[in-house]
């Protein structure tokens, strides 16, 4: 899978999105020498105008979508570095990338750039 994902994470034509991306961007560089290029933390990028805090996918996609996601903490704290994921976990993966990639979307149609 290194082969396939390598290429793509560091190539500065596609653009990679998502959220609180930082710990993820630093692992990769660290445990498998990619170097990420073309990433937009969404966290960071829709925070408006004094907030402090990060924005999360459940505040976005209920600020561009006004529904609520529904996320399990049962899954999010399970372990991550396991050389197999569960179905709930690739399922909870699969959900948060296509959350970030419709909320991306949305974004860009209300401010074009």
């Amino acid at each position: 899978a290194l082969a396939v994902l390598k290429p793509v994470l560091e190539s500065p034509d596609l653009l990679k999105v998502g959220f609180g991306l930082g710990d993820d961007v630093r692992r990769l560089r660290a445990k498998l020498g990619i170097e990420t290029r073309n990433v937009l933390d969404l966290s960071t990028a829709l925070r408006r105008r004094g907030e402090k805090n990060p924005l999360g996918a459940r505040s976005a996609v209920e600020r561009f979508f006004g529904q609520r996601l529904q996320k399990s903490k049962r899954i999010t704290t399970t372990n991550w570095s396991l050389p197999r994921l569960s179905e709930k976990q690739l399922q909870y993966a699969a959900d948060d990338a296509h959350a970030a990639l419709r909320v991306y979307r949305r974004w860009r149609e209300q401010n074009p750039a």
